[in-house]
């Protein structure tokens, strides 16, 4: 299912032809229909040739409903961009064009109506000087087609060609939510809101949460598309009988959701903001009061300017009232009473930052803004500041994302440096006295959940133990070896990246192997070579240098940096797969 949307200038033809598509009149108000003019968002649907199931919001034209039209670009799958041949391109066209950007709608269709009176050369004008200005807000050139609502001509081409544009858009990952935009009451029901279903799907009987009241509620019946269901799909407009919430909570730009972690219910967060035209710069007053227009919401702000780059600012936005963010939500800033499109922004964080992690932001960000592009959620934000965090969903997109700087823990993410800082502290607190209590290692500067992992693996790979509660370390210093001992690891150290053979022990030096395996001084390879510790990871960093992760290679390739024969590199390529650093494929390696 999808959803589209009209936009342009009042009195350009979009609830005309919204009807010609759909056959409904989305004009249901006595208001509407007395003034001849598009107040409330209207809606209707229809199937496109392709069988797809297609919703539309007509919304106002009129720039006093500036931010009914924003609200009604939440959500939207294709905008239907409307410029009547008889006016032209207008001022409202333009703030239209500016809120379609600024909302994120993932496709255009330039639309020139009323083409049955105006001269060819008029609908030349006009077309050109529409497609001009769509180049400089979007970018590019959308599809144009040339209507004329009251006699149908052009309908079913435009009709062939929406279905064909919806077929190539790629949904956004959000959370699941429905932002209402309507909510009334209706007799044997009760109270039922209205907005587009993103996200996830809705069926009856679920529990819902109302944000940004927090309050819970339940689905008493469903409607999508104007027909009674048991479960609602996502992308589609959908209708909720409302049970638990009274009538009077459940108000416009609120937020009906199943997964309220995935959203901040907050008066600030972190913004990055964007001229609407391109190539222009931002131009926002530090400090200045606005007005900002978000899924079906609109509130008033103030804008704090934290850095400003030439192709866009950072900014601290402060709204009146609660809002309800989820990860780089678009957003509009708008004049204060007006109907002007000062800049459109998404959100990056909601967290409060301190001076110093605000400096951190401001030079990953406006110094080398390429992250803001390829961050896909908001743990991957924190990641890169922080250096750690747990990632539950989206994990090979992470992967793809991190380079081998990285480590994972069972969903937990962090940094090379940070966690070999974190099992030096841990090593290092070990080794007191008895050890040292387990409490006491998890309540140090890192997540408690993260800090359980780590310590797993250190007692997995026998670097500490854990008895009693108390954490002690396990390693044994070489002064501590017996003679026999030092004088075969002497050995092993001398064979170098050759390996000392496991054929070569004496049945007496067995025990003495053990004791150095214990004690990770030494590793074997396929039971057939020891090497040191250290030899071995030098031996591994020889191999993995200058590839990244993903990157595969021969191993005639692993011999550039560590030139070894078949014999012994072939050995090493097996533990190096099973320590996590590669993947066979086929004859291949692949870095991890």
């Amino acid at each position: 299912m999808y959803i589209i949307g009209t936009a342009g200038h009042v009195d350009h033809g979009k609830t005309t032809l919204v009807k010609a598509l759909t056959g409904v009149d989305t004009d249901r108000l006595p208001e509407e229909k007395r003034r001849k003019l598009t107040i409330e968002l209207g809606f209707a649907s229809f199937l496109d040739p392709y069988g797809q199931k297609v919703g539309v919001v007509d919304v106002p034209g009129h720039e006093r409903f500036i931010r009914n039209m924003a609200g009604g670009m939440w959500g939207l799958d294709l905008v239907l961009l409307l410029v009547a041949a008889d006016d032209g391109w207008m001022c409202q066209s333009e703030d239209h064009l500016q809120i379609i950007k600024g909302m994120g709608v993932p496709e255009v269709i330039l639309v020139i109506t009323k083409c049955d009176i105006a001269s060819n050369d008029r609908i030349l004008e006009v077309s050109h000087e529409a497609q001009q200005r769509c180049m400089a807000v979007l970018g590019y050139n959308p599809d144009l087609f040339v209507v004329g609502a009251l006699t149908s001509e052009g309908i079913d081409s435009l009709a062939q060609a929406i279905g064909q544009t919806l077929q190539r858009v790629k949904k956004n990952t959000i959370p699941p939510c429905l932002y209402i935009d309507r909510s009334f009451i209706l007799e044997g029901i009760g109270p039922v809101v209205t907005g587009s279903l993103r996200g996830n799907a809705l069926q009856v009987g679920e529990e819902f949460i109302l944000l940004p009241t927090h309050k819970k509620g339940r689905i008493r019946s469903l409607q999508s598309f104007g027909s009674s269901v048991s479960r609602a799909e996502a992308d589609g407009r959908t209708a909720i009988g409302v049970q638990g919430i009274e009538f009077a909570q459940l108000r416009k730009g609120y937020c009906i959701t199943t997964d309220a972690q995935r959203f901040s219910v907050t008066t600030q967060a972190l913004v990055v903001l964007k001229h609407p035209e391109i190539g222009k710069t931002v131009e926002i007053r530090n400090h200045g009061k606005y007005e900002v227009a978000y899924g079906t919401n609109h509130d008033g702000c103030s804008l704090h300017v934290i850095a400003r780059n030439p192709d866009f600012l950072m900014a601290r936005i402060v709204c009146d009232h609660p809002s309800v963010w989820y990860w780089r939500q678009p957003f509009v800033c708008i004049l204060p009473g007006g109907s002007s499109v000062v800049a459109h922004g998404h959100i990056i964080s909601t967290r409060k930052w301190n001076k110093s992690e605000t400096r951190q932001i401001v030079q990953l960000c406006i110094e080398n803004p390429s992250p803001l592009e390829t961050i896909g959620s908001h743990e991957q934000f924190e990641l890169l500041l922080d250096g750690y965090a747990f990632i539950e969903d989206h994990v090979e997109t992470m992967l793809k994302f991190l380079d081998q700087d990285y480590n994972g823990y069972n969903g937990w993410f962090i940094r090379k440096d940070i966690e070999k800082a974190i099992i030096e502290q841990i090593l290092e607190m070990a080794k007191r006295g008895r050890g040292v209590p387990l409490e006491t290692v998890k309540q140090g500067s890192y997540p408690p959940p993260l800090m359980n992992l780590v310590i797993q693996h250190l007692v997995e790979k026998k670097f500490i133990s854990l008895e009693n509660g108390m954490l002690k370390h396990n390693a044994i210093g070489v002064h501590q070896l017996s003679s026999a001992a030092k004088e075969l690891l002497g050995r092993i150290e001398k064979s170098g990246m050759q390996g000392f053979p496991v054929k070569d022990l004496q049945k007496s030096e067995k025990e003495l192997l053990g004791k150095l395996l214990d004690t990770r001084k030494v590793m074997m390879v396929e039971s057939l070579f020891i090497y040191t510790t250290e030899t071995y990871r030098t031996m591994t960093a020889l191999v993995l240098k200058g590839r990244a992760a993903g990157e595969t290679f021969t191993i005639g390739d692993a011999k550039l940096h560590l030139p070894l024969s078949r014999k012994y590199m072939i050995p090493l390529l097996n533990r190096m797969e099973e320590d996590g650093f590669i993947e066979r494929i086929g004859d291949m390696r692949k870095v991890l």
